[in-house]
C-alpha cells in the first residue's frame, strides 16, 4: 500500500582547477561521466501502516530486501541504463489476509531506461511483475525514482534546488497518481566509511492516490506523507555511496469490508547503498 522507491545511480564529480594553482571549483553535479560498468546496490525498505476501523487497530508490516544488479553506460546527454532484480526477500503481513512472501522470481525481465544529465528517466523496457511482487517492486516508480534528481551543474554548500516528479496510469499494482516534490541541499564535505564525499539533504512530501489489490480484494488509497533523507555522494568515483530517506504521513484507504473509508497512519524507511561496502 505504498510506494517504494528503489534509488541508486551514476553521479558525476568533474574538477576544474583554476590556473595558477588557484581553489579548485565545486564538483558538476550531472549524470553521464560517471564510472561505466556493472555495479550492485543494495535496498531495504521498510514500511508501516496503522488503520483504524470501529475503535480497533489493524496494522500493515511490509519488509523488502533488494539486491539490484544495474550496468552503466555512458552517452553523450546522460547514461543508459538496464537494471535486474538479482535478489529479493519480501514479506507482508496484512490483518485482511494471509502473510505474503515474495523472492526474486516474480520479477521477469529488466527494466531499461536512460537519464538524461539532470536525471530524467525515458523508459524503454519494464520487466512483468506478479501481482504479489508489485507491492515492492513497482515498474514505472522505480525507473523515474531509482536516482535523485541533479541540477545539472555545480553546487556549492548551501546551495539547493527543487525536483517535481509526476506520474498518472497503470503500472503493476494498478492505477495510481503521485506527486513527489523534493528539494534538495548542498550540506557540503563528510567522511563515509573513511571516504572523503559529498553530503547532500533532502526533504519534500509525496501526494499518492492509488487502487491495487491485497489478500483478493481490491482497495484504493489516499495518502500524503512528508520525507527527510540525505544522498552521499563519492565526487572521487562519481557514485551514490548511499541513499536515506525516512517518511511519514496520513491519509485512508476504502476498504470493501468497511463502511466507510479507514483513516491511517504511514511510517517507512528506505536505505540504498552501494555494494561491496
Amino acid at each position: 500500500m505504498s510506494k517504494r522507491r528503489v534509488l541508486s545511480g551514476c553521479w558525476v564529480a568533474l574538477f576544474a582547477s583554476a590556473c595558477g594553482g588557484g581553489t579548485p571549483a565545486p564538483p558538476g553535479l550531472a549524470y553521464g561521466a560517471g564510472p561505466e560498468g556493472d555495479f550492485t546496490y543494495v535496498r531495504a525498505d521498510t514500511t508501516h501502516i496503522t488503520a483504524s476501523m470501529m475503535g480497533q487497530s489493524m496494522a500493515i508490516e511490509q519488509f523488502a530486501e533488494m539486491t539490484l544488479g544495474i550496468a552503466m553506460t555512458n552517452v553523450s546527454d546522460g547514461v543508459d541504463l538496464r537494471v535486474s532484480v538479482v535478489d529479493l526477500d519480501g514479506r507482508i503481513s496484512q490483518p485482511l489476509g494471509a502473510p505474503l512472501s515474495v523472492d526474486e522470481s516474480s520479477v521477469d525481465g529488466d527494466f531499461v531506461f536512460a537519464l538524461d544529465r539532470r536525471g530524467r528517466a525515458t523508459i524503454t523496457t519494464l520487466p512483468n511483475v506478479d501481482i504479489e511482487a508489485s507491492q515492492m517492486v513497482s515498474g514505472s516508480a522505480l525507473a523515474q525514482g531509482l536516482f535523485p534528481r541533479l541540477p545539472g551543474t555545480a553546487m556549492d554548500p548551501g546551495g539547493s534546488w527543487v525536483d517535481t516528479l509526476s506520474f498518472d496510469g497503470e503500472d503493476a499494482a494498478g492505477l495510481r497518481t503521485e506527486e513527489t516534490i523534493t528539494t534538495y541541499t548542498v550540506e557540503g564535505p563528510a567522511v563515509f566509511e573513511g571516504r572523503s564525499v559529498l553530503r547532500i539533504g533532502l526533504t519534500g512530501t509525496t501526494q499518492l492516490a492509488n487502487q491495487f489489490e491485497m489478500g483478493g480484494m481490491q482497495l484504493s488509497q489516499e495518502s500524503e506523507v512528508e520525507f527527510d533523507g540525505h544522498v552521499i555522494w563519492d565526487h572521487q568515483r562519481g557514485m551514490v555511496l548511499e541513499h536515506v530517506r525516512r517518511a511519514r504521513g496520513s491519509g485512508e484507504v476504502d476498504v470493501p469490508v468497511a463502511p466507510v473509508p479507514l483513516p491511517i497512519r504511514i511510517e517507512s524507511t528506505q536505505v540504498t547503498r552501494l555494494g561491496g561496502m
